[in-house]
């Protein structure tokens, strides 16, 4: 698979501000090595499209017949398309299907090939109760809805830290290539488009880069509002699709700062399960829990195994 341009040019972008305080050769350096990784991790992947090249082309002049305002060659093309794209999606399922029973791959990877993917949001309810499809109301609609939603509404006072001299230890290089590891693989990235796999074929400079920018950020306490930012993808539930209410917020933020949020839950995270009390709900990993049932003795038994008995099982 051929990597594509502007991919290359927004990790390279990421590495240059990731990197603003390094000398120029070393940018350079830095954001080479980070498209390499990336085209590396991009060339393992395989693209199946689901419509036939055939189809596209049909959709492709079914858009120019609509700019052309050629309402009769449109309503032909839509039809067509519409037939045509059914045909192809039955086509892939069959397809995906056979493959897959020859193969051994879990059964959520075989959904996520077969699934038929939600079309975008085309109109939406603003709040005066007229239905809008125009984008610009659309967007407002959406920004209001989630702004108003994510708003805190609750004054809290401001907490001030009590400076005690600590200074936190620097983030080793093997902090960041154990956060590397226990990302997850397939999934979305951020506003930066770096995914995962990209991240897994970093050369040791710079892994030694991100370490010594962790650090910077632990002892600043301040992290850089480009890593902060989210993209936030809609998916739709059930109900009304033209209701805002009816679909679910996914916020993607980048893998770069989860790698930094790793590190730090990895430092605390035996230090918080150590505080938590026995009674605390949940399942610690470092804990192992014990459950104890009581079983009730048979009553026609003789009075000597009327004692309760107990099972102790280990988790």
């Amino acid at each position: 698979m051929e990597f594509a341009a502007l991919e290359v040019e927004r990790l390279a972008g990421l590495a240059h501000s990731l990197l603003a305080n390094a000398q120029s050769t070393e940018r350079r350096k830095y954001s080479a090595h980070l498209c390499d990784s990336a085209k590396k991790a991009e060339g393992s992947r395989t693209t199946k499209t689901r419509l036939s090249h055939e189809n596209l082309e049909m959709i492709r002049q079914r858009g120019a017949a609509r700019a052309a305002d050629n309402y009769q060659l449109t309503s032909e093309l839509a039809k067509r398309c519409r037939e045509a794209i059914r045909e192809d999606l039955k086509e892939r399922r069959a397809a995906v299907l056979a493959e897959d029973a020859d193969s051994v791959r879990s059964m959520r990877n075989t959904r996520g090939d077969i699934a038929n993917r939600k079309t975008k949001v085309t109109a939406l309810w603003p709040p005066d109760g007229t239905i809008s499809s125009s984008r610009r109301v659309m967007e407002k609609v959406i920004y209001d809805f989630y702004s108003d939603l994510f708003d805190s509404h609750v004054h809290l006072p401001p907490c001030h830290l009590r400076e005690d001299g600590y200074v936190i230890p620097s983030v080793l290089p093997s902090e960041v290539r154990h956060a590397i590891k226990s990302v997850k693989n397939r999934t979305a990235p951020g506003s930066d488009m770096i995914r995962p796999e990209h991240m897994k074929n970093l050369p040791t400079t710079l892994v030694n880069t991100l370490a010594r920018l962790f650090t910077r950020y632990l002892s600043e306490c301040k992290v850089p509002s480009q890593l902060k930012t989210s993209r936030t993808v809609l998916v739709y539930k059930n109900g009304d699709p033209q209701d805002i209410g009816n679909y679910r917020p996914f916020c993607l933020l980048s893998v770069v700062y989860k790698l930094f949020t790793r590190v730090i839950l990895n430092r605390i995270e035996r230090t918080v399960d150590e505080g938590q009390p026995c009674e605390q709900a949940g399942l610690p990993e470092t804990i192992l829990l014990r459950a104890d049932a009581g079983i009730e003795g048979d009553p026609r038994a003789p009075p000597q195994l009327q004692l309760p008995r107990y099972v102790r099982f280990y988790l």
